[in-house]
């Protein structure tokens, strides 16, 4: 209910974000335009595709979704070309619940290598959401725990302040001996 939606392409043009828990992780979601190019491509959906790049280039981890009800269509290999190489992805076939199967035979297999986990789903009837949610929060915990059995994340940021800090209070105690 936060945006207008559409089948027509180009119609999305914001930035659509979510705050949600995720395996006891908060995690903020960013739903984007698609990112297409061509003649077709309007001035304004050209701003929306922009900001689709600058928040995929952001991101901790891309979501890529397909229709599986349509297969592997140039448009997806426009999106997955967009966002290859740029952190961890995963790849989810949507809308297997209207197909025989999730169609993933049909994606080229350097694309299937490329993606940290490929899921088959179904938003309407919540096949697979189980797995997904639980994809996402395995690559937010990146395999640490904590006393307690609590798992964790830090980015590379985090990582150097804690470097940093902790350097400080080495040097702190040295100066205190």
């Amino acid at each position: 209910d936060k945006a207008i939606v559409t089948d027509i392409a180009g119609t999305t043009r914001d930035v659509v974000e979510a705050s949600v828990d995720i395996g006891g992780f908060p995690v903020t979601l960013l739903d984007t335009a698609g990112i297409r190019a061509g003649e077709d491509v309007g001035e304004v959906e050209k701003i929306g595709v922009e900001r689709s790049r600058l928040a995929a280039r952001d991101a901790d981890i891309i979501v890529m979704v397909t229709d599986a009800s349509h297969g592997w269509l140039p448009e997806d290999d426009q999106v997955f070309q967009a966002v290859k190489g740029q952190g961890v992805a995963v790849l989810v076939a949507n809308k297997v619940d209207t197909t025989q199967g999730d169609n993933l035979h049909e994606i080229p297999t350097d694309v299937l290598k490329s993606f940290s986990a490929v899921l088959s789903t179904s938003a309407r009837t919540g096949e697979g959401m189980d797995s997904l949610e639980d994809t996402i929060a395995r690559i937010v915990a990146g395999g640490r725990s904590v006393p307690g059995g609590k798992s964790w994340a830090i980015n590379q940021r985090q990582a150097e302040a804690l470097m940093r800090s902790n350097e400080a209070l080495e040097r702190l105690i040295d100066m205190i001996e």
